[in-house]
């Protein structure tokens, strides 16, 4: 007897899990990782990486834009971009891509599944709520320390909701241990050095707290005093170790600088508010419309939803309204919730009558205990990062993975960023472009060409950017303001009504031409 079952230890049934890390691997692979390396900001956030290995010190002065005088930097990002530059310097794009990936897929499948699976019991809701949340931040899978940032959001998530577990049972002393006093403090250490999305992490902390308290005012649950004591103290040293920056407190200050600016907020599209008729606001609607339908269907009376879930949907649901950026986060602090939500629907009214034929409930259970019994996921999500790593360092190449690597020939500038370098022995030269293109004539021009500006918002100021727009198009004042940066080349999209203009006026002529823009020489 025990011969015959021996094998089912090594081979295990396939569950929801699997099918889902296996559809999210490919979709993620196969297209959302076109354009992967086609943000502004990755030229200048490797070559930052590359400045903290070669010269081990992190930028407190901007070192890469033309100014008369030095800007002062926060480089808030500086050991993710370390990170990164470490994978290309190894092994190129395709190391980059691999890596970056492997972290992305594991945020969801490894640590959010199965941290909400032991959280609530429940796998298949575990599955179909993970799985909404890998697609909604999949809108933001491209070549940035963001994606780190998701990692670090999801462990602080689980640890919370481990505490708040361990409490429900009756074990409020379980969030004294060894992991919730030192590690998390750690992971915010780290987090902070990574990307700012750790005052996002604060937040959730500030939230379990007032749930807390809310739970024994507005629920009457008992409050443990000592509990809420311990986490405030545990609160002030996750604060405590976000100033272990390079530049302490002033690193907060910067960022709630950034994040108060409406004209930045207006600027570009992830700071806006999703749109509905685009797939970024149909995954807010799918979370949204589900948890609110159990609500209305299932009723509140038998849903495991405490001030802690109800404070998560709302705040999270209100900041990814504000700004689409917010969605992924949005996405893996609805999780839980939206596992009890999707629970809830067994106690409607049809689902009543469903269940006095037994055959539904039946069903669901058999399917529920097959999946407990499954590999859930962690077999294929395993094989897929290894195969990630050995196909980038062996091959060259990323699974399924078939487009171009690196900054799309499509919409950046290679052909006259490569003749500038030619031209470029013993020269200084100043280049005037978008701020889109600002980081790739970083990375991909010589150390003596400096663009003039690019996507870093809060080091270049509102100022800045209004008058940089408001002078770069056509009218006189355009080459006087070239002039007055000290731009010795301009550099624009062969779109843009300032060529057409400068030809029929013959004020510059090009000098070069590629297949997406046009580079003009600045007359003095």
């Amino acid at each position: 007897m025990a011969t015959a079952s021996a094998p089912h230890r090594f081979f295990l049934p396939a569950g929801l899990q699997d099918f889902c890390v296996l559809i999210g691997m490919i979709t993620l692979l196969s297209f959302q990782m076109n354009n992967f390396a086609d943000d502004p900001g990755v030229g200048w956030h490797l070559k930052t990486g590359e400045r903290v290995a070669t010269l081990s010190q992190i930028p407190t002065v901007d070192p890469f834009l033309h100014s008369a005088t030095a800007r002062p930097w926060f480089s808030d990002q500086w050991f993710s971009d370390l990170l990164i530059y470490k994978f290309f310097s190894s092994g190129g794009w395709p190391l980059v891509y691999a890596m970056l990936a492997a972290v992305y897929l594991f945020t969801f499948f490894g640590v959010l599944y199965r941290g909400v699976s032991r959280i609530t019991g429940s796998y298949l809701a575990s599955s179909a709520a993970v799985f909404v949340a890998f697609k909604a931040a999949e809108l933001h899978f491209i070549l940035r320390p963001v994606l780190l940032g998701f990692f670090f959001f999801a462990c602080v998530y689980i640890t919370l909701y481990s505490a708040v577990k361990e409490l429900g049972e009756g074990r409020p002393n379980g969030v004294g241990r060894y992991y919730f006093h030192v590690v998390l403090p750690l992971l915010f250490v780290v987090w902070t050095n990574v990307h700012p999305s750790f005052i996002l992490g604060l937040l959730l902390m500030a939230i379990l707290i007032v749930s807390l308290i809310l739970d024994r005012v507005l629920l009457g649950e008992k409050l443990c005093l000592a509990l809420v004591r311990r986490l405030l103290v545990i609160f002030v040293a996750c604060f405590a170790a976000t100033c272990l920056n390079p530049y302490g407190i002033d690193l907060h200050r910067s960022i709630f600088e950034l994040s108060q600016s409406s004209y930045f907020m207006s600027l570009h599209m992830e700071w806006m508010s999703p749109d509905f008729k685009l797939p970024e606001g149909e995954f807010f609607l799918i979370i949204a419309g589900t948890i609110f339908t159990s609500l209305f269907l299932g009723g509140t009376s038998k849903l495991r939803w405490h001030c802690f879930e109800f404070l998560l949907v709302a705040v999270f649901g209100y900041l990814a309204l504000r700004s689409v950026r917010v969605l992924p986060f949005f996405g893996i602090a609805a999780a839980v919730p939206l596992v009890y939500a999707i629970v809830n629907f067994k106690n409607c009214v049809f689902f009543a009558r469903l269940r006095a034929s037994g055959r539904l409930p039946q069903m669901l259970s058999n399917i529920e205990l097959r999946e407990r019994r499954s590999g859930r996921g962690l077999f294929i999500l395993t094989c897929i990062l290894l195969a990630l790593l050995f196909d980038a360092l062996l091959r060259g190449q990323v699974l399924l993975f078939s487009g171009e690597f690196g900054p799309t020939q499509a919409r950046f500038p290679y052909g006259n960023v490569a003749y500038l370098n030619t031209q470029s022995e013993g020269r200084h030269i100043v280049v005037a472009a978008t701020p889109d293109w600002g980081g790739f004539i970083t990375y991909a021009g010589r150390a003596n060409i400096q663009p003039i500006i690019d996507d870093r918002n809060s080091l270049l100021g509102e100022a800045f950017y209004k008058e940089f727009y408001d002078k770069m198009r056509v009218g006189p004042q355009l080459i006087p303001y070239l002039r007055s940066l000290g731009a010795t080349h301009l550099l624009i999209s062969k779109g843009s009504a300032i060529v057409p203009w400068l030809k029929d006026n013959g004020l510059m002529t090009a000098q070069h031409e590629d297949s997406v823009s046009v580079l003009y020489q600045v007359p003095r």
